[in-house]
């Protein structure tokens, strides 16, 4: 509920991928944000997190977004730092984030390892 409530303050679409309970996890969403517009996709195969990311880039193509913010439930985003990540990027940027508890942060080029 209290990331249905901070996705809402965002005012941007969200996308949810779960590997079980899609209606529940619907119901939860729109009974704590009713205005919010939330998408749950189904990832019935989770494996590690290439087919949750997959899955919510091509929601994210699917709707013509711009700009795609991946966020762990556990993670609250505030439309400050929202405004504050999309400040950073540039046409040549793909992608731009706070460094998290758990991340190794190391500036330029580097590949994609989910660390």
């Amino acid at each position: 509920q209290e990331y249905a409530h901070s996705t809402w303050k965002l005012r941007v679409p969200s996308a949810v991928a779960t590997n079980c309970l899609e209606t529940e996890v619907l119901h939860i969403l729109q009974e704590a944000a009713p205005n919010a517009d939330f998408k749950v996709l189904p990832i019935p195969v989770w494996g590690v997190f290439v087919p949750a990311l997959n899955a919510l880039l091509g929601e994210a193509q699917r709707r013509g977004s711009q700009y795609i913010l991946y966020q762990s439930l556990e993670v609250q985003c505030k439309p400050a730092a929202l405004r504050k990540l999309l400040h950073h990027f540039t046409p040549d940027t793909l992608v731009v984030g706070p460094t998290l508890p758990g991340h190794r942060f190391k500036a330029g080029e580097r590949p994609l390892d989910g660390r």
